[in-house]
């Protein structure tokens, strides 16, 4: 069994400030309760001793001029930073689902595309909001929101400022600023590309296909609305009717509930409206699934009763006149699977077809739809995060534009006290 070790200590020291407005000097208490953790007491205490220093040099509250009002530019810089981090990663986080319902087809045409551009949209409009909100827009209301800290003693005036020979305000406007809202709305605009080029071009979704826009000479993918009782989502496309050419003619024989393992075979895919379209009905190459499983399986128990779709892969006759042109492309197999009852499985043979309308777009748009469609659902939100740092990286700038606010400890014994004990440690199993 590891032990972990915790190190709590609550610190508490007063920074000072110099209003950059009306040169006026306060000091307000700063305190946190932090923690340091790990796998020996000195790990964990030079973890916590990390925290201090980084809480006590780095970070500061929002704390405004009791003189004027004026809130500090260190102040609201580390808070926009953070505001901006968050948003950032939030949306980030957030596009995950749609983009992976996207992928496995859940969610199939523009929709994840929608969503995306609309979780973008959100945290665009979030960061817009916190890079203008003005923190010194009415200085009179943070004169009031101060009066509780100075009545119960954590806030002091140190030295009266001059309100008449007041500095100039905080700009709102800066060049990251600009830079990094442009970048967070052009991430909108990117995840879109897929349903503008769809739009602009009139490309034709298919349903129950994998991609959704196709081009000639594409693969594509076929679900049948066809669901099988299986173990382990094993199954494979094979032919009764080849082992049928080489079977005896038994009267009475029913294949599909013979236990007899059948070797994989092709899909036969066939364009029924050839003719029509002008096409030879020359072959169309296919394939599935190719599972196998010998004589004895070892299965959980949620592993006995599983229900994949069936699907076939075919490629589309690499033909330009298809652009614009819907074929009936006609699909069948035979499905064999494990099927279980009880602690004993058996071999199932079924016969599946379909018939499949595909409309075809024009050469090349099938896999350019495809590209816009990785471009819009990856790129969007990454290029929103790198809009968020950017705005993060000048409110960083912005608080460092000024002298850290100086640190008093009225008690050094105090501060030198050993960590809090009660509840230090705390063991976790490996």
């Amino acid at each position: 069994m590891a032990t972990n070790f915790t190190v709590t200590r609550t610190i508490e020291c007063w920074k000072k400030h110099t209003c950059s407005a009306c040169g006026g000097d306060y000091r307000y208490k700063f305190v946190r309760k932090l923690q340091g953790q790990g796998g020996t007491e000195r790990k964990a205490l030079d973890a916590l001793n990390k925290k201090i220093e980084s809480a006590v040099g780095a970070e500061v509250d929002m704390r405004p001029c009791p003189t004027c009002g004026r809130v500090q530019a260190d102040m609201i810089g580390q808070e926009k930073a953070t505001a901006h981090t968050v948003v950032g990663v939030l949306a980030l986080l957030a596009c995950i689902a749609p983009v992976v319902l996207g992928i496995t087809y859940v969610l199939t045409g523009n929709v994840p595309t929608f969503i995306v551009a609309g979780i973008l949209g959100v945290a665009a409009l979030l960061q817009v909001l916190v890079a203008f909100e003005n923190n010194n827009r009415n200085t009179e209301k943070n004169l009031d929101k101060l009066q509780k800290y100075l009545d119960d003693g954590s806030l002091e005036q140190v030295k009266p400022g001059d309100t008449a020979s007041m500095g100039p305000g905080i700009p709102l406007v800066r060049g990251g600023v600009l830079v990094g809202l442009v970048v967070v709305l052009l991430s909108v605009a990117v995840a879109l590309l897929p349903f503008g080029f769809q739009t602009l071009n009139g490309l034709a979704f298919n349903t129950d296909t994998k991609p959704d826009v196709l081009s000639p000479g594409d693969e594509v993918k076929l679900y049948f609305p066809t669901r099988i009782d299986c173990a382990k989502s094993y199954w494979r496309s094979v032919s009764k009717l080849n082992f049928q050419k080489n079977m005896p003619n038994i009267p009475g024989m029913n294949l599909g509930m013979m236990d007899i393992d059948l070797p994989y075979a092709p899909p036969v895919v066939k364009i029924e409206n050839a003719k029509e379209l002008g096409l030879a009905e020359t072959p169309i190459a296919a394939s599935s699934s190719e599972a196998t499983w010998g004589q004895q399986m070892r299965v959980k128990s949620r592993e006995k009763h599983t229900h994949p779709w069936i699907w076939a892969k075919a490629t589309l006759p690499n033909d330009p006149n298809l652009a614009g042109k819907t074929i009936q492309l006609h699909v069948s197999l035979d499905v064999q699977y494990p099927s279980v009852s009880g602690d004993v499985f058996s071999t199932r043979t079924d016969s599946v077809q379909q018939t499949f309308p595909l409309t075809i777009s024009k050469p090349g748009e099938g896999a350019t739809y495809s590209m816009l469609w990785w471009i819009g659902l990856a790129g969007g939100p990454v290029l929103g995060l790198i809009g968020a740092m950017i705005l993060r990286g000048s409110n960083k700038a912005l608080k460092n534009s000024v002298p850290p606010p100086t640190v008093e400890i009225e008690d050094e014994d105090d501060a030198e006290d050993a960590p809090d004990t009660e509840g230090d440690k705390t063991e976790l199993a490996e």
